[in-house]
């Protein structure tokens, strides 16, 4: 992970502000950054989302080609993401840098929107013979803090962004399928991504817990608890990492702080996916 080279005197301020919770940029210790997202700035998709949180900056751009299902799932289709992190987003990105934090994302990604929260049979075409296979690749821009957040929420406002082609199917006496376009080519359908969960990053710094960490305040977290949220606040996902411990009479709170944190990122979400520009700022 990136990280922010800090004195010890000033881990300590930030520790103590913390523990006051009052953050070094005014925040409460519930609090995200401005959020901004600027949608289909990628020419070459189906759809994508740029997403600025604070000083962290993603796109992530939704591709798409036709494809056989797998046999154990005929009538599901296929969802693969890519990861890319630019070596202009951090000095750590530079040569093979990335790889370690881009495995880590597309792996919180493939779980988060795995078939068990995402209706992967809405990208069947023909089942056991023609899906969908879409291909998220996210491109790190700038890297200041709480990247799995921002990964997973531009993940989510491409998808529901994205536009596909209508198909039209058919076959000869001889079985074999014939695919094409629909009589018209401007029709399209968009695909169902309501219950997707959002990801929210809390972490533990001294003994205090905080949402949306920045740069200097990932320097300290001692560990970072990673949970998956769908839109009806259930929790689809969880991850752990760091090398601190957590007090188990204090996992409701964390849970709790999750969760209302949740239900801020799906208003957004709402209010973004509504929105008739293709910009959005969060008050």
């Amino acid at each position: 992970m990136c990280e922010a080279y800090l004195s010890e005197y000033e881990k300590i301020f930030l520790l103590h502000g913390v523990q006051d919770e009052l953050r070094l940029d005014g925040r409460g210790p519930n609090d995200y950054r401005p959020i901004k997202v600027e949608f289909n700035n990628i020419n070459n998709s189906y759809g994508s989302c740029q997403l600025v949180l604070g000083d962290t900056k993603v796109i992530a751009a939704v591709k798409a080609e036709l494809d056989t299902p797998d046999a154990f799932t005929p009538d599901m289709g296929k969802l693969d993401f890519f990861v890319d992190c630019s070596a202009n987003a951090a000095p750590e990105f530079q040569g093979r840098g990335g790889e370690q934090i881009a495995s880590l994302i597309v792996n919180i990604l493939s779980n988060l929107f795995s078939a068990k929260n995402f209706d992967l049979t809405q990208l069947s075409i023909v089942a056991g013979k023609k899906c969908w296979h879409l291909y998220v690749d996210i491109v790190l821009l700038e890297s200041s803090g709480n990247l799995y957040d921002a990964c997973a929420l531009a993940t989510k406002l491409a998808l529901a962004r994205a536009r596909f082609p209508l198909l039209s199917v058919k076959s000869d006496d001889e079985g074999q399928i014939e695919i094409d376009f629909a009589n018209e080519t401007d029709e399209v359908f968009k695909l169902n991504v309501e219950s997707l969960p959002h990801s929210v990053s809390v972490c533990k710094i001294g003994n205090n817990y905080v949402v949306d960490s920045d740069l200097k305040e990932e320097s300290v977290t001692k560990v970072r608890i990673t949970f998956g949220f769908d839109n009806k606040a259930n929790i689809r996902y969880t991850s752990k990492d760091g090398f601190g411990s957590l007090d188990p009479d204090s996992l409701y709170s964390i849970v709790d702080i999750a969760k209302n944190s949740s239900q801020k990122l799906q208003e957004f979400y709402i209010e973004a996916i509504s929105t008739i520009d293709d910009k959005y700022f969060s008050n």
